[in-house]
């Protein structure tokens, strides 16, 4: 459910005589993408769930972090730039997180992972053999529910992104 913001325009009508109130309800992201690029905020909430619809990692190449893409001929993994690579998994973790008012998706990436997981994505998904990009590791599924305060990030492409997370007591 994305968040909403009602602006009101008054005295809008091109008639001097006539003053009515005209009403715009605009996506927040629209207005926040805008606003607010690049700026960060606190947030109280609790992880939700994970979006599993898309992968939490991806391969990199090591030099560039540029994802690597299958090559048409061989099928293997390359970079654009650095052809002879080998591939290193990164964090692209979608959540939701919660709090009293509302839901957000938000995003983790590679060393913001690293920080809230506690290793690199390379060793979680080498050491533990997960090479399944939609089979989440326990590492994750152990934040569901617990409340956190988290250091959000308003990015491009409208992605809010996790840059990092606390405790959260009382």
């Amino acid at each position: 459910m994305p968040f909403h913001v009602l602006l009101k325009f008054y005295n809008c009508d091109f008639t001097p005589s006539i003053k009515r109130m005209h009403m715009i309800v605009l996506s927040f992201t629209d207005i926040l993408q805008n606003i607010l690029q690049d700026e960060t905020f606190l947030c109280r909430a609790f992880v939700k769930r994970f979006d599993t619809h898309y992968d939490w990692w991806y391969s990199v190449c090591p030099s560039c972090v540029k994802q690597m893409h299958k090559d048409p001929i061989t099928a293997q993994l390359i970079c654009q730039k650095h052809p002879s690579q080998i591939p290193t998994p990164w964090y692209n973790v979608n959540l939701i997180l919660e709090d009293e008012t509302n839901e957000i998706n938000a995003l983790i990436i590679e060393k913001c992972g690293e920080k809230l997981f506690g290793m690199s994505c390379k060793d979680l998904v080498l050491n533990q053999k997960l090479v399944d990009h939609h089979q989440l590791p326990n590492e994750f599924l152990k934040l569901i529910g617990q409340k956190k305060i988290f250091h959000l990030r308003f990015g491009n492409r409208r992605k809010i992104s996790i840059q990092a997370m606390s405790s959260f007591t009382m």
